[in-house]
Parts: structure tokens; sequence; C-alpha cells
């Protein structure tokens, strides 16, 4: 590294803005939400989904279900608040990420269904934390909006190059999330703690931010 050009420190050094970032974070999401519905009866990352299977619980007068989905939207919700706070504090969002892979991992400690009750609050962190990547806005976990964008911007004759560069880029982030799904769907076969391996997987994530990985790229 020349004497010209200094080393990018604190939130800058930890960026999370590269759209292969976001792939891999989609894919996280997509292993999560696939693991915890197997295995926990619930999405880690899917509202959408949670909010169906309250409302179930609720016409099948089953309370105790229905608390249990209905905490679980809270969690993802004090996840996404935690996060948004950290995040307009100064708090980069590679730390952030780190904090919602702990959480993770940490879920296999725990009993009965309680692991999916961490997890959103985990996915809720890494929504939150991580949404610029590069020119692109992207919902990293829950990617309805982004396939109805996606739709939009491939199919509007009016939009230039920027807009239909999005749109693909939200059709390969729907594929890395179905990718995920699919591997947590096997990891639940092969392991006895599918989640840890996902965990494990942000390591992806967060290595591009390294000052290690910098250095390594620019010595290329």
């Amino acid at each position: 590294m020349s004497a010209a050009e200094p080393s990018p420190s604190g939130p800058e050094r930890l960026a999370i803005n590269r759209p292969a970032q976001a792939w891999i974070l989609a894919a996280i999401a997509g292993s999560a939400d696939a693991i915890c519905l197997l295995l926990y009866d619930a999405f880690a990352g899917q509202m959408t989904g949670n909010t169906v299977l309250l409302a179930i619980d609720i016409v099948g007068a089953e309370w105790w279900s229905a608390a249990y989905h209905a905490s679980i939207i809270g969690l993802f919700v004090l996840g996404l608040l935690a996060a948004t706070v950290a995040v307009r504090n100064g708090i980069s969002s590679a730390m952030v990420l780190v904090a919602s892979a702990l959480l993770v991992a940490s879920a296999v400690l725990l009993p009965a269904a309680t692991p999916a009750l961490v997890v959103a609050a985990a996915m809720g962190l890494q929504n939150a934390a991580a949404r610029r990547f590069g020119s692109l806005t992207l919902n990293t976990v829950f990617i309805t909006g982004d396939l109805q964008t996606m739709v939009g911007s491939l199919t509007d004759k009016e939009t230039g190059p920027p807009a239909k560069m999005a749109g693909r880029a939200m059709a390969v982030l729907w594929a890395c999330y179905l990718a995920g799904a699919l591997s947590g769907a096997l990891l639940t076969r092969v392991t006895s703690y599918p989640l840890l391996v996902t965990a494990a997987a942000m390591v992806l994530v967060l290595l591009p931010s390294s000052g290690w990985w910098r250095q390594r790229v620019r010595a290329r």
C-alpha cells in the first residue's frame, strides 16, 4: 500500500456495500428461514408468513402457538430497531452483522422452539444493517418487495440501464435466497447443528471488508 493511499479505518474499513455481499446475505436468510420452518415451525425472516401462521393459530384457538408466532414478529421488529439505531449512531454495519451471526450461533444452545425467537431477532439486525450495496437498495431478508421491483424494472420499456441493472441484481438476489433455502433444508438432514453453518457463512460477507482482504487484492 502506497503512502499516498491511507488505510481505510472505522466504518469505512468495515463497510458492507458490495452486491456480492448482498447475495451471500440473501443466502443466509434463505437458509435460516428453511431451518427454522422445518425445525421450529416458524420463519426466521419472512414476517408475512409468520403473520399468516399467527392468524391460523388465532382461528384455531391455539393460544400458545399464537403467542409464539407473535413473539417472533416482535423480536424481528426489535432487531430492525436495534440495527437502525446502532448504524445511525456510528456503529458499522459489519459489527451489527457480527452480532447477528453470534445470535444465530447461540440459538443452538436454546431448548425446544426458542431458537427461532433468537434467529428472528438476528434477521431483523441483518436486514436493517445493510441495505445499500453500491448503487442498489436491497432487502436481503424479506424479498417480496425486491421481486416486485425486479418485475417492474425489467418490463417497463421506459426504464434506463440503471433500472435494468437493478432488476437483474434482484433476480440474482432471489436465486441466492432460493439456494440458501435449499442448503438450509439439506443441512437439517445432515447435521444436528444447521444454524452453526448458517452463522459461519457470515464470514464470507465480512471477509471482503477486512483490511487483510483489501491488502491481498491490492497485492495482486
